[in-house]
């Protein structure tokens, strides 16, 4: 769980909560979700999305091994 802090002066909070769940070796689910006071910015979805990317490339490589 991430959670920033808002800065000064004002009140905006955000949370990313990303949740991995294994039915069997071969299936995994991965749930990323994001809770935010005011209306997300899309590069912030951007770099949700892109860490979302990089998670799934390390379980695969670990997988592999």
């Amino acid at each position: 769980m991430l959670s920033r802090k808002p800065k000064a002066g004002g009140s905006h909070k955000s949370k990313v909560r990303v949740h991995l769940s294994q039915a069997s070796p071969q299936h995994r689910t991965l749930n990323l979700s994001y809770k935010s006071s005011t209306q997300p910015a899309p590069e912030s979805i951007d770099l949700a999305k892109g860490i979302l990317g990089t998670v799934a490339n390390i379980l695969t490589i670990a997988q592999v091994r």
